[in-house]
């Protein structure tokens, strides 16, 4: 699993998720863990084919880490970009990928 960087505790983010050349749905799951290391929350969306569609979150002050699933359809091509403020992470998969960023203060 790729770590990506840091995203910023109590500071918006958002995840574009661009599914237009996909002929299936998306699978998205948002996993955010605690300093005990442990779950604290699991968001689940799914993208339809064809869309484009924005997804925003922010990290509490008690998240240390965020990973980010994503799961295609059979020969999708997806094209994510993760922002905050001014940083951003632009990412082509074509097959399942999973993202981690660690949240600081």
């Amino acid at each position: 699993m790729p770590f990506m960087g840091e995203l910023k505790q109590a500071t918006a983010y958002a995840i574009n998720v661009d599914n237009a050349q996909s002929s299936g749905k998306t699978a998205i799951v948002i996993l955010k863990i605690n300093r005990r290391e442990k779950f604290a929350a699991a968001e689940t969306h799914a993208v339809a084919a064809a869309v484009r569609v924005t997804l925003g979150d922010t990290c509490g002050p008690r998240i240390d880490q965020v990973i980010i699933q994503f799961r295609l359809s059979r020969g999708a091509r997806v094209n994510l970009e993760i922002l905050q403020g001014l940083q951003s992470f632009p990412i082509t998969i074509e097959a399942d990928a999973d993202f981690m960023f660690d949240v600081v203060p």
